[in-house]
């Protein structure tokens, strides 16, 4: 009876042990070296997105306005609300609108979703958290003096920009983590 206990044990922690080194570091097209490599690993790690099944990551293809939102639930520790239409996101748009995380009705769900678009949600994120109180300001200004988007090199902030897979990661977990706001995106 130990053993059989035993060997569940090492079965159970080597399984899980080989899915988050998958998550985290065998992403074929993810180098440790890139600059988003800490906030994707960690937000693989918390559930909120991760990689596609041929063990790619996409970190520059746009994120949709849908994904963005179902990553930022999930990535809360939220769940899906019941499902409003029949889009697979609806239920996380749901959420997200219980939680005061959209202000606007979001359309075109599966289009990109551009960086000022995301700084309106991870600033009401931010309300959500507790972590701000500023009434009236702006979204951009709070999400930058934060330091969860901080813009360009050239110090622009490119507000119509779609917003990459990796700059989505890297808001969310800045949004979570106060020691990973020192990265730019």
């Amino acid at each position: 009876m130990k053993k059989r206990i035993h060997i569940m044990i090492i079965v159970i922690t080597l399984l899980l042990s080989s899915t988050i080194s998958f998550g985290s570091t065998n992403l074929t097209d993810v180098k440790s070296t890139d600059w988003f490599m800490p906030t994707i690993s960690k937000l693989i790690k918390l559930g909120g997105i991760q990689g596609y099944p041929d063990r790619s990551f996409k970190p520059n293809n746009p994120m949709t306005k849908a994904e963005f939102v179902k990553t930022l639930v999930t990535s809360l520790g939220q769940s899906e609300s019941s499902k409003t239409s029949s889009h697979w996101a609806s239920g996380y748009i749901a959420k997200a609108e219980s939680l005061k995380l959209l202000t606007d009705k979001l359309v075109n769900l599966d289009q990109p979703i551009s960086r000022s678009e995301a700084a309106d949600i991870a600033a009401n994120a931010l309300t959500y958290l507790k972590e701000i109180c500023e009434a009236n300001a702006d979204s951009i200004s709070k999400v930058s003096t934060k330091g969860i988007m901080t813009g360009y090199p050239d110090g622009s902030f490119k507000g119509e920009n779609s917003l990459t897979r990796a700059e989505a990661s890297t808001v969310i977990i800045r949004l979570l983590d106060k020691e990973m706001r020192s990265i730019s995106v």
